[in-house]
This record gives structure tokens, sequence and C-alpha cells, in this order.
């Protein structure tokens, strides 16, 4: 099999869709999975133990009712393997009108192109909506940073937070043109 068919064929595993109620519970479950895989060594082990899952897909739930925030699900093979989620800035930032709230991954499809998809199709959902502009905040030592980097994010500060009594660092990347993460975002 040539490179081109086996390209196609790891890219037809994955869909993308945008999230129902009925997948609050699955979001949930790769949401603390993959906390407690990324961010072993950066939030105290004892936050990472504590989180629950069905707390977690009780708030995915409420969220989803709301509807405020645009959330997507990546599946591989029929099971949700990550999850993206944004909409309108939720603090005051000049020259920022949107914001990435999360975006998370099972480990099997972060290499994959899945969160490229996942980028574009939420950049593109939130131009639709009349957002120009997105920031993310996410945990300094966390990977995505580079992932962040590597589809145009320009860094633009941090801030001093607190996860599980421990003082971390949060940092945040932006684009100041949606369309052009939209665009780039190629899966």
């Amino acid at each position: 099999m040539d490179s081109t068919a086996s390209a196609t064929l790891i890219a037809m595993r994955f869909v993308i869709r945008e999230a129902t109620l009925e997948d609050s519970t699955e979001i949930a479950r790769v949401h603390v999975d993959t906390w407690r895989t990324t961010y072993r060594g950066i939030v105290p082990r004892s936050f990472l133990d504590r989180m629950d899952y069905d707390v977690r897909a009780e708030s995915w739930r409420d969220q989803l009712a709301a509807g405020s925030s645009r959330i997507y699900v990546s599946e591989m093979d029929g099971t949700i393997c990550g999850f993206i989620c944004g909409g309108p800035l939720r603090e005051p930032l000049s020259d920022f009108d949107g914001e990435i709230y999360a975006i998370y991954l099972a480990v099997d499809a972060q290499q994959r192109g899945c969160g490229r998809a996942m980028m574009k199709q939420l950049a593109a959902k939130l131009l639709q909506e009349g957002l120009k502009s997105a920031v993310v905040w996410v945990l300094e030592r966390n990977p995505t940073c580079t992932f962040y980097e590597r589809l145009g994010g320009e860094f633009l500060g941090q801030k001093a937070i607190s996860i599980g009594g421990a003082d971390l660092v949060e940092v945040a990347y932006g684009w100041k043109d949606l369309g052009q993460l939209a665009e780039g975002a190629r899966p």
C-alpha cells in the first residue's frame, strides 16, 4: 500500500462533528483521562486523582444544554477520542473577541491530525458567528503549547493560577484572524 492510500485510510477513521447531550459522558472520560496523563507531573497528583468522571459529565451536560459555546468531538472508529470547545471571550482581553476554551485529545489521536481538524472546524464556526479573533490559555508546561505555535498562535503573555494548591503559570496564544486559523489548520 502506498503512503497516499495509507494516509487516506487513517483520515477516513476520523469524524469531526458537533457534540450532543449524549456525548457528555464520553467527553468527560476524555477530559479526565487526558488531564491525568498530560498534567501528571505538572498538576498535583492528589488533584488529578480526585477528578470525578460523573462530576465532569454533569458539567459538560450543563454546558451542552446551555448552548453558549460550540463543542466538537472527534470520533475514531466510532469512539470519541477528543473534543474542542469555544465561543465568545470570557474575560476582557484587548484585540480579541473569541476564545478556545478547551481542546483535549486521547494519546492515540494526538499525532493523527485530529487536533488540526477540530481547530479548523471550530475557527470556521466562530467566524460564522461573527467572531474575528481568538485566544486560548494553556498551562505553561503542557505539550499543547507547541501545537498552538505550529498553528500560528502568537504568544501573548502569561498569568499565575492555582490548581490543587499548586502555583502554576498559564500562557496565552492568540490568532488575530480566525480566517487564517480556519484555513491554516488543515487536517
